[in-house]
Order: structure tokens, then sequence, then C-alpha cells
């Protein structure tokens, strides 16, 4: 059995939860090609880095952060309360 700190346990739990929120919650079509690949945790817990995979143009990919930026307090809002 690998022994996995709390920071990666937290972050993989959270890569899940926002993918979930993301791929599931969010109506924006703009974030249909999104995929949540990567979350890194600080070591206090605090700070999340959140990484993603955008498929398309440059013009998709510029308006799917645009989406994200504006949905990110709706996101940190579910993965708060679940």
């Amino acid at each position: 059995m690998s022994f996995m700190r709390r920071p990666e346990r937290l972050a993989e739990a959270l890569k899940e939860e926002i993918a979930e929120v993301v791929g599931f919650e969010l109506e924006d079509p703009r974030v249909e090609s999104v995929t949540v690949t990567e979350v890194e945790v600080s070591p206090d817990l605090r700070d999340a880095k959140v990484f993603v995979l955008i498929a398309g143009s440059e013009e998709q990919i510029d308006a799917a952060l645009k989406a994200l930026r504006h949905a990110a307090p709706f996101v940190r809002q579910q993965v708060t309360m679940n």
C-alpha cells in the first residue's frame, strides 16, 4: 500500500469534485471541452491550483478560460458544500 500525504489526498479529492462540477453542473457551453487534469494543494492546505486541458481554437480556449474564471466562485461554493 502506497503512502499518500494529506495534501496529495486532498488534491485528488478536489480534482474529482471540481471535474464533476465543471463537467455536470456548469451549464455554460464554453466549458464543454474543459478537462481538469491536476490539482496541487499547498502544504498548509489553504490554497489549491487547478490545471485544465482545453480543446479547441485559440478563441474557444480564451472563451473557456473566461467562463472558468467567471464560474470560480460557484465552483468553490459547490466544492465547499460537499
